[in-house]
């Protein structure tokens, strides 16, 4: 008896590295001992007093999880599903600032990890933390129970990211 036919189906394609938009690095000012300089996050934080959204947005570039906190608790549980700046919601902007412990806090508020990025490229948060090549990231998003299989809106999915980036560790 023949086995069955199968029908093997191409994925999609990988675009070339010049077609990917990458984003450029995060720039914190750090000292000496590689620690985030406190007085420049409490000047910007005092700067942002009344807007919520500034205020978690300056948590997340320093990751700090206990000003995330008071942030989170003054607000509703509906705050941290908003879409901000760039069309990303607050927990694709974690994963861009590399804010493993915000991006706990706000997985544990109730943000989607599935969610996707409504500008022109439609990353998720795993897809983001592959391109970056956080492995940390990566794996917090993994126990989480993300949609690995989810695409991007070029239909790239995170493995198609790490593959083309040579890094399969993640």
């Amino acid at each position: 008896m023949d086995p069955p036919e199968v029908e093997l189906v191409e994925p999609p394609p990988i675009l070339p590295d010049d077609q990917q938009e990458q984003q450029p690095p995060l720039q914190i000012d750090q000292n000496q001992d590689n620690q985030v300089d406190q007085n420049q996050f409490q000047d910007r934080i005092g700067d942002e007093e009344d807007d919520p959204i500034a205020q978690l947005m300056v948590s997340l570039e320093y990751d700090d999880s206990t000003s995330l906190n008071q942030v989170l608790s003054q607000n509703s549980a509906e705050f941290v599903t908003e879409t901000v700046h760039n069309d990303w919601p607050f927990v694709i902007w974690a994963v861009h600032f590399g804010a493993i412990e915000c991006l706990e806090l706000l997985l544990a508020a109730g943000a989607n990890v599935d969610t996707q990025a409504e500008d022109q490229d439609g990353s998720t948060p795993l897809i983001l933390a592959v391109k970056l090549m956080r492995l940390d990231l990566v794996e917090s998003l993994l126990e989480r129970l993300c949609n690995p299989n989810l695409p991007d809106s070029m239909q790239n999915t995170a493995l198609h990211h790490a593959v083309r980036l040579d890094d399969l560790d993640c």
